[in-house]
């Protein structure tokens, strides 16, 4: 038998000051730390607990912060602690966690404020950031939110979301946009009822989107949150209008499927055929008798036959029948024949919109359209109107043919007597010249004949032009004339010495003019009329001045209507070179009731920027001086009053210390004062 010794791992040894650590313990007996040492690790590694021996008086806490929301002993508060009995790290002290302690949190922290625990030292602490899922939504020392489970304060149906913004609870929506923390907040619980089997799903123009359960339909569209909601359910038994049994599908009574039964209606509905078969024989497809043999069949063709007939009265029309020499069908009032020619649509059958095929008179005026529009008619007062176009061999008019539109004739047209064009009748020859060249004389009453073309016209050229036959020109050069015309047009116009214009000359396009322009009066420049002077500037240096009426003259430089720096006014200076004897004023806002304040030189209203600020002797701000980059001070620092480090504010002594080696020190308030240096634990250790 072998005898295995039992390791029991020792109960943790807490403390926030290492020198409290025992020397020995009941738990490893026959163990002692001699020589003011302290117990500082356990090492188990050999089956056998072995304490560690330490001066744990220079084990010192972490110099910089960490957080925690674990408690390892609820016998201590909040701060940086060791287990003095902790298994061993990997080097001495082998209880100080590899330097990094342990830091214990604070249960006021963590219960009362919602807070992690930001460890500062052995034993002191401060709460920290809120714990994960908790915010401070008030601005206080608690984080009184638990995010996505705390109810918003105002509003229905929501909850505290992200950075303290009202979001809604679960399944809940804001349909009306009200917004999730105002008003009734989340009205709308999707999938909640809102009618007879009838739920929300989502939102719809500002409401709940309300729609039929599953499985349910709003049949009669009285809609789903209104009357009786959604009264059928796909699947529910239900009975047709024929009184057949059968279950919904959608708002359709489905019929139960049924056999064809002697006697029995057979009710079913569907898409495909009532009833169908297939025929691989060669027997016919349906055969129906009676008691004097079959009446009516279906061949395997197709063909079909029917039984004769010969009743007359009480038959409905549409009813066919075979006499046993003809087939025939009835109007409702007589049997008409499908074979017999002689026999077909009767004039004393057929109603009012037949006609025979000759020898008939029609009592009122024919229309003929290709479009079988109704709701056209034939206009009051005619016999005959062609809706389109009318086309054939032969249009015959007895007395006249008119034509309210246009008559087109492609063909040849004869006419047998006179012509009319343009409300004159003319009367033409009955037959051609006699010879080649006669020409249609008339002799003033219409009557046209054939006669010889009169002699010609004689032409004289005058001064400047040139006849030849019957075509006049202009001679190259012309002297002695004139030219007149009211509007003249084309590509080029050309004048070897001059051009003149007794009227308005208008030249719409681009204008090249290369030599000297001259220009006799007014000249017009963009809508404003100028009147230039009459002779040059006396003098070099001139310049031209306006009346404000268009009026021009030359005028010296230094005119008091022209702009200078002698004649402007205090407003002005030159770019470069200039000084000026009062504060500049600038005013980003542009009011023209602000002024610069007495005594200053410049003033700027709002802000400043730019790369290089220079100030040869001072720079002062009588309001606050931000620097956002990094800033360089090269000379000595001169503050007035306080200083604010990281957001913490410190009030300096007015004077240096009284001795030397004095340190600053706080009073929790940042007035800082000078002090002695006064070591307040027993490290020795700098």
């Amino acid at each position: 038998m072998v005898l295995v010794p039992l390791v029991y791992a020792a109960t943790p040894q807490y403390v926030s000051d290492p020198t409290e650590c025992p020397s020995e313990d009941a738990q490893f007996p026959g163990q002692k730390c001699s020589g003011g040492l302290n117990i500082c690790g356990v090492d188990d590694s050999t089956g056998t607990e072995v304490t560690q021996c330490y001066d744990n008086s220079t084990i010192s806490a972490p110099g910089s912060t960490t957080s925690s929301n674990t408690q390892y002993t609820a016998s201590l508060g909040g701060g940086y602690i060791i287990d003095c009995y902790a298994d061993v790290d990997a080097a001495a002290p082998y209880c100080d966690n590899n330097g990094s302690w342990l830091c214990n949190r604070d249960e006021s922290c963590y219960t009362t404020q919602k807070r992690a625990t930001t460890c500062t030292g052995a034993g002191a602490f401060t709460c920290g950031d809120c714990r994960s899922g908790y915010q401070d939504c008030t601005g206080d020392s608690t984080c009184e939110v638990q995010t996505n489970v705390t109810n918003y304060p105002t509003g229905a149906n929501n909850n505290y979301g992200a950075s303290c913004a009202a979001q809604c609870d679960t399944n809940y929506l804001d349909c009306d946009g009200g917004g999730e923390g105002a008003g009734d907040g989340c009205e709308i619980l999707d999938g909640g009822s809102c009618g007879t089997n009838a739920v929300y799903d989502g939102c719809s123009a500002g409401a709940g989107n309300c729609v039929c359960s599953s499985g349910y339909n709003d049949c009669d569209a009285s809609g789903a949150d209104a009357g009786n909601g959604c009264e059928i359910q796909t699947g529910a038994a239900c009975t047709t209008a024929q009184g057949a049994t059968g279950t919904y599908n959608g708002c359709t009574c489905v019929p139960t499927k049924s056999y064809f039964q002697t006697g029995t209606e057979s009710v079913y509905a569907t898409s495909g055929s009532l009833l169908w078969g297939t025929q691989l024989g060669t027997g016919k497809l349906v055969s129906m008798s009676n008691a004097d043999g079959e009446q009516f069949a279906v061949y395997n063709s197709g063909a079909v036959r029917i039984g004769t007939f010969t009743e007359g009265s009480g038959t409905g029309a549409g009813t066919l029948r075979w006499t046993g020499g003809d087939f025939q069908g009835y109007t409702g009032s007589a049997w008409v024949s499908f074979t017999a020619a002689a026999s077909g649509l009767s004039q004393s059958v057929a109603d009012g919109r037949y006609v025979q095929q000759q020898g008939d008179t029609m009592t009122g005026g024919l229309l003929i359209h290709s479009t079988n529009d109704t709701s056209v008619s034939i206009e009051n007062g005619l016999l005959l109107e062609i809706a389109g176009t009318s086309s054939g061999w032969v249009l015959h008019a007895q007395d006249s043919i008119t034509s309210s539109g246009t008559l087109v004739v492609e063909g040849n047209a004869l006419f047998a007597s006179t012509l009319t064009v343009g409300g004159v009748t003319y009367t033409f020859p009955t037959s051609d010249g006699t010879s080649s060249g006669k020409v249609l004389a008339t002799d003033g009453n219409g009557n046209l004949s054939w006669t010889d073309a009169a002699g010609g016209t004689s032409f004289t050229a005058g001064r400047g032009l040139a006849l030849s036959a019957s075509v006049l020109t202009l001679n190259a050069s012309i002297t002695g004339s004139t030219l007149s015309f009211t509007t003249i047009s084309g590509g080029t116009l050309h004048a070897e010495s001059l051009v003149t214009s007794s009227g308005g000359m208008v030249v719409e396009g681009a204008t090249v003019l290369n030599g000297t322009v001259t220009f006799g009066s007014t000249l017009t420049l963009n809508g404003v009329t100028y009147t230039f002077p009459t002779s040059d500037g006396s003098s070099s240096g001139k310049i031209l001045a306006t009346d404000g009426a268009g009026n021009l003259s030359w005028t010296d430089a230094a005119d008091p209507n022209a702009i200078t720096q002698a004649t402007a006014d205090a407003r002005y200076v030159m770019v470069q070179g200039d000084t000026m004897t009062g504060g500049l004023l600038i005013n980003l806002g542009g009011s023209a009731s602000a002024s610069i304040d007495s005594s200053l030189a410049l003033e700027v209203v709002g802000t400043m920027s730019g790369r290089i600020l220079h100030a040869q002797d001072l720079l002062t701000s009588s309001g606050g001086l931000i620097a956002e980059g990094a800033t360089t001070l090269n000379g000595t620092v001169t503050f007035g009053s306080t200083v604010t480090l990281n957001g913490v504010t410190y009030t300096f002594p007015t004077s240096d210390g009284s001795a030397s080696g004095k340190v600053l020190k706080t009073n929790s308030a940042g007035q800082l004062s000078w002090s002695a240096d006064i070591d307040t634990d027993t490290n020795t250790t700098y």
